[in-house]
């Protein structure tokens, strides 16, 4: 099974700092027409799956700030979200910022 590992930082109870280690799985191992993200940090393994890579990613924020974890990434602030185009043809891996400028800033 193809992954990547690299960290991801949180903020736990709006204080603490931690680095996480994200595992992104191209394929879930559970469901081939999805892809996982699995996020280990502080002894708690957090595995989200969906269709995309930006959907797992919003899943796993929102499962997190429940926790009182907050993810400090691009992908993950309000104002970032796919396209249309970008989420069939980089399965949501590639995102906007949207503001203020009509075209917006790549994230990837």
């Amino acid at each position: 099974m193809e992954s990547e590992k690299t960290i991801l930082r949180l903020l736990i109870n709006e204080k603490e700092l931690v680095d996480s280690e994200l595992i992104i799985y191209g394929i879930d191992p559970d469901d081939n027409n999805k892809v996982l993200l699995e996020l280990n940090f502080n002894g708690v393994n957090v595995r989200k799956s969906n269709f995309g890579f930006f959907s797992a990613l919003q899943d796993l924020r929102i499962y997190l700030e429940g926790q009182n974890c907050q993810v400090l990434c691009n992908g993950a602030a309000i104002n970032v979200y796919p396209s249309p185009m970008q989420v069939n043809m980089a399965c949501g891996s590639i995102s906007n910022t949207h503001g203020a400028s009509s075209t917006g800033s790549r994230h990837g």
